[in-house]
């Protein structure tokens, strides 16, 4: 994760891959003008960044067997700060974008009767303002004692995550944890740490905030960039754009 003292995070970052990566998503074009072709060269709003995230996430809805199955478990470790090996079985994942405007909110669903709901704010060269954060939190709070209650107030959801648990189980015996990410892929200033470290709590309970950089993203990333064009231009993107200036 992210830590103050590695903080800039605009240095070289030394990967075997990175000029395969970077060289694949090129187009040489206009008469021997070398110029980028890639996607998020274009699409480089916070928007476009939250789509990737919500993408890499969904992956989790893959077979196993999958390369990018493997990319879902990774990204959400990351973001979630579990780590990898601890995980239990993941059911599937229930994603939405701008939920009471939250960035991205990701549900996910284990074998053990345990949701875990991750709110992500996400940032590119702002900071959060108006402590978003805690709005957030009280409108998950909100949300989650509507799905243990199976009230029908957050019906598209509560619908999709049965979808998930079949009739193993109801929503009524889950048991739900809360977790948030704060990713942010320009340079991490002190307003950010200082959202970063603020206490937050919901009912008493103390919800901590994890710092997520560019620098972490890659180390994610450029594991699985040789098995989704997608994933090799959003590596290249970060590595151009925020760690090899």
């Amino acid at each position: 994760m992210a830590e103050k003292n590695d903080m800039p995070i605009k240095k070289d970052v030394k990967n075997k891959r990175k000029s395969h990566i970077i060289k694949r998503i090129k187009s040489d074009t206009n008469g021997g003008m070398s110029v980028k072709h890639n996607l998020f060269a274009f699409a480089t709003s916070e928007l476009s960044q939250d789509a990737f995230f919500c993408w890499a996430l969904d992956c989790l809805n893959r077979d196993e067997d999958s390369p990018l199955y493997g990319l879902g478990r990774s990204f959400w470790s990351l973001l979630s700060g579990r780590k990898n090996d601890d995980l239990r079985k993941i059911k599937g994942v229930v994603i939405r974008r701008q939920f009471k405007h939250m960035d991205v909110l990701a549900l996910v669903v284990y074998s053990n009767q345990t949701i875990d709901a991750l709110v992500i704010e996400d940032k590119v060269n702002t900071s959060e303002h108006d402590d978003q954060i805690q709005a957030y939190l009280t409108e998950l709070d909100n949300l989650l004692g509507s799905l243990s209650k199976e009230d029908g107030r957050n019906k598209d959801i509560e619908k999709d995550l049965k979808k998930i648990v079949r009739n193993e189980y109801t929503l009524k015996e889950c048991r739900f944890k809360r977790f948030v990410a704060y990713v942010k892929t320009g340079f991490f200033s002190d307003a950010d740490w200082d959202t970063v470290k603020r206490k937050r709590k919901l009912k008493e309970e103390a919800i901590p905030v994890l710092a997520v950089s560019a620098e972490d993203l890659v180390k994610v990333v450029d594991t699985y960039v040789h098995d989704s064009e997608l994933v090799s231009m959003y590596s290249a993107y970060l590595h151009e754009e925020f760690l090899d200036k």
